[in-house]
């Protein structure tokens, strides 16, 4: 997705082996697939729109310091067309929200083993999900709001995708490549060693409560959704962008549906329409007052 960083000059001057840079890579997606209904009688299968989550950040040696870059991609198959193929919207175009990349500012700067590596915040990262798909209104053609209300219009539904990628890139820190200790002799500047840089990053996911996820590299599981409540709450996004996200009384709800063992797909499913009926009523709050006053 772009050059990922800018060549700068090795302060250690090649004194001490061969000195990298240690650069941060946290790509996030969500991705809505649709099929149509097909069948008549009583051999009819309904058709059905799912919704995921894909996150994986990790962090490189590179011999280039990574600039601070922030870059939003949508992908997508209009389930009107009748040709086959996608699209695809510029790989390079920057969000106007310029903090949108916040949430993930800890992953490895909030101390590579400290307590709070890794972590999450999960009103954060809810607020992050509605920036993105908002972000997604200044991309003419490819605004999610619309996918959805052609899915929620079409009878029986209709066979697409609609994917979102955000990418986050930057600078934490240096690597030496050729050393086995984590601190440079050059200028006392500390370093990690390769085998501390190159990894996965382990990401929990922090609920207010007892709730403490993690979700390492792992894809969330795949939530049925209603693609008409879906495409009724972007709606309202669009007039109210700032809505909050948060669940208020139905936290404990969707945290006791997603604890059941086993996990079962109507868990899921339950889980997603109670977060998608509270973002739904909280929009809904923000435009009613607008209106009174």
């Amino acid at each position: 997705m772009g050059k990922f960083g800018t060549t700068i000059p090795d302060p250690a001057g090649g004194d001490y082996g061969s000195t990298e840079y240690c650069n941060q890579s946290v790509i996030m997606e969500i991705e809505v697939k649709t099929t149509k209904g097909k069948g008549e009688g009583t051999g009819v299968i309904a058709g059905k729109t799912t919704m995921q989550l894909n996150l994986i950040a990790e962090t490189f040696c590179q011999p280039n310091k990574a600039d601070n870059v922030t870059t939003l991609q949508v992908t997508q198959s209009k389930i009107s067309d009748k040709e086959a193929g996608f699209e695809a919207s510029d790989s390079e175009y920057k969000p106007k929200n310029e903090d949108m990349c916040d949430p993930f500012r800890n992953l490895a700067t909030g101390g590579w083993f400290g307590p709070s590596a890794g972590m999450l915040n999960s009103d954060d990262f809810t607020d992050l999900g509605r920036d993105v798909i908002n972000e997604t209104n200044n991309l003419p053609g490819f605004k999610m709001a619309d996918f959805m209300s052609e899915v929620c219009k079409t009878p029986g539904g209709g066979d697409g995708w609609y994917i979102i990628t955000l990418f986050c890139g930057k600078n934490v820190g240096k690597c030496n490549t050729k050393s086995g200790s984590s601190v440079s002799q050059s200028f006392g500047v500390a370093t990690r060693s390769a085998m501390e840089c190159n990894k996965v990053i382990k990401i929990t996911l922090d609920i207010p409560g007892p709730f403490n996820i993690p979700i390492e590299n792992v894809t969330t599981p795949v939530a049925n959704i209603d693609p008409c409540a879906m495409s009724a709450l972007l709606d309202c996004w669009q007039k109210a962008p700032e809505a909050s996200t948060g669940l208020g009384f139905n936290l404990a709800t969707v945290g006791d549906l997603l604890s059941n063992d086993p996990l079962l797909q109507e868990h899921i499913d339950e889980a997603a329409k109670e977060v998608i009926d509270s973002f739904t009523s909280n929009c809904k709050i923000i435009i009613k007052r607008r209106k009174k006053y």
